[in-house]
């Protein structure tokens, strides 16, 4: 049997010219992006920088409790400094 324990994934509209043009925008849509990887059991472990193409996440699957609450952990420190940067009121849900 096969199992995926990482990998990598591209969002395509994060990209540079959306990171040029409106900031906020592209970092809500990061956050968005980041909830989406987790709900599909993926940890975000590296971003890398926005091209044209969009955004490279490397991720790891999220296979035990403590990889989802370190998940859930980051993405809420995330969500804070978005909070503070622009004083937006983005939280999870419980």
């Amino acid at each position: 049997m096969l199992s995926v324990i990482s990998g990598k994934i591209v969002q395509r509209k994060l990209t540079d010219k959306l990171l040029k043009q409106d900031e906020k925008t592209f970092e809500i849509g990061k956050a968005f992006f980041w909830t989406k990887l987790i709900n599909d059991g993926m940890k975000p472990i590296n971003w890398k920088k926005p091209n044209r193409n969009g955004t490279t996440v490397h991720f790891e699957v999220i296979d035990s409790e403590l990889k989802y609450k370190l998940a859930i952990g980051e993405l809420n420190a995330y969500l804070n400094y978005l909070n503070e940067k622009y004083g937006t009121n983005l939280k999870l849900e419980d």
